[in-house]
């Protein structure tokens, strides 16, 4: 089968068990793989079959100490969705959840509580042409809170890198240029996650 830009993503529990995740095929369909701590690996699984071009999905995975866990990635529809999906052991994965129609640079961390934080840039939304940083927050079992604005500015912005410990204390630092439609400088910024 052909794994080729697979984009992989695993995670683990404390317990030893863990979830692998990656694109296959011609198609591009999201598969994923359970592995049990002394049983080993499960079988793969297609969970996301291709849907209007999902592309290079750039999957994230985040998982609870207990083993619950969460998947998101763009990719699909019109935009390049911003998709999500929950996983608990007992019940495993939940339907795919559109987050957001059209986002880029998406980053996401989760702490021992449950409570996972994702930060994107929604692109510019007319009539506005800023460029936002955004954070959205959802605790396991529940649904992703609206959006908040972290930062707005009318030159691109670039490359953020989001870090949350286990108590959920978080910092995202980025790029963004000083003026709009122009490469004359980029500065980094960050914000504090308290």
């Amino acid at each position: 089968t052909n794994v080729t830009d697979a984009n992989p993503a695993v995670t683990i529990d404390t317990q030893g068990n863990g979830i692998a995740m990656w694109q296959q095929g011609g198609n591009n369909a999201i598969h994923y793989n359970i592995y049990r701590a002394g049983s080993g690996w499960q079988g793969a699984v297609e969970v996301v079959g291709q849907s209007n071009g999902l592309g290079s999905a750039s999957i994230q995975l985040a998982m609870t100490p207990d083993g619950r866990a969460l998947a998101v990635w763009s990719g699909g529809g019109a935009f390049s969705n911003l998709n999500s999906m929950q996983y608990n052991p007992a019940t495993g994965w939940t339907t795919p959840f559109i987050v957001y129609e059209y986002n880029i640079n998406r980053r996401m961390q989760m702490d021992n509580n449950c409570q996972a934080v994702m930060v994107y840039s929604p692109r510019f939304v007319a009539p506005s042409t800023n460029f936002d940083l955004v954070s959205r927050s959802l605790t396991l079992g529940g649904q992703w809170s609206a959006p908040t604005l972290i930062e707005t500015g009318v030159g691109s912005l670039r490359d953020p890198f989001f870090a949350m410990n286990q108590s959920g204390q978080g910092v995202v630092i980025w790029t963004q240029n000083d003026v709009a439609n122009s490469s004359v400088r980029n500065s980094l910024w960050s914000a504090v996650l308290r």
